[in-house]
């Protein structure tokens, strides 16, 4: 592989899955349920995430996480509970985007964070979820940084 080459799978399905730490809480910080990088055409429906959760004061990643030049990818009737945060589609301002894509009727349960986070992300839709936070934070469903263009969201 040349330097600097990007190298992601394409054209994945997860489905009908759990995905948990049944301690209610991982070992460490940084972890999560799906966490893909360069990741073109997913298809995530039909699971269950319980307790993707940071014993520490630093947020574990989301349950359902597509980021880092990945696109089009399809996240729906996926059920989280007890999560720090929910499903996230690009991460930060600097280039770790997400393109296209829709997130569609799931049910999201988080704790610390954004239920439904789009950040650096462009053209996706978010439609039909039910989204609670049970926790101060301000935001169920939120679009983050200026390269978050082109979404659409209903209720």
């Amino acid at each position: 592989m040349p330097d600097g080459e990007k190298v992601g799978a394409d054209h994945g399905v997860v489905s009908h899955s759990v995905f948990e730490f049944p301690s209610g809480v991982a070992q460490q910080h940084y972890t999560g349920g799906i966490d893909a990088h360069f990741a073109a055409n997913w298809r995530i429906h039909d699971n269950t995430f319980r307790n993707i959760r940071s014993p520490e004061k630093r947020l574990a990643e989301h349950a359902i996480h597509f980021w880092r030049g990945s696109s089009n990818t399809i996240v729906e009737r996926n059920m989280i509970f007890n999560a720090d945060r929910g499903i996230g589609f690009g991460l930060g301002q600097d280039g770790a985007g997400h393109r296209g894509g829709l997130v569609r009727n799931n049910f999201v349960h988080v704790t610390r964070d954004v239920g439904i986070g789009l950040e650096s992300s462009s053209g996706a839709r978010v439609v039909h979820n039910s989204v609670f936070v049970d926790s101060p934070y301000a935001n169920a469903i939120e679009y983050r940084f200026p390269r978050t263009q082109d979404v659409c969201h209903r209720a």
